[in-house]
């Protein structure tokens, strides 16, 4: 277990971005893709009881599978910000 350093009354840390790959970016495009398919296709709508979980359910598989494309092919994009306290004394600037 490492311990964190205190500067002042601030605690130094390290940070790290996790990106998704471009695999797993398509990859979530494709399931994404089917299950809107899926789900518009399956669902039926014409006696109005399902109309709020589909749209719901699409509008929530939309975004996700957007922020998944967007943290992969964004420049900037990131899933999480991970962070590493750094020991007392450790003066390396590892980013």
């Amino acid at each position: 277990m490492s311990r964190s350093a205190r500067v002042g009354s601030n605690l130094v840390m390290t940070g790290y971005n996790y990106k998704p790959s471009k695999p797993a970016a398509v990859l979530s495009v494709l399931i994404g893709a089917g299950m809107l398919i899926f789900a518009i296709t399956a669902f039926d709508t014409s006696k109005g009881s399902t109309t709020g979980f589909l749209i719901f359910w699409c509008v929530a598989l939309v975004a996700i599978v957007g922020m998944n494309v967007w943290a992969a092919f964004s420049p900037n994009g990131s899933l999480a910000v991970l962070s590493r306290r750094k020991p007392p004394g450790d003066t390396a600037n590892n980013q």
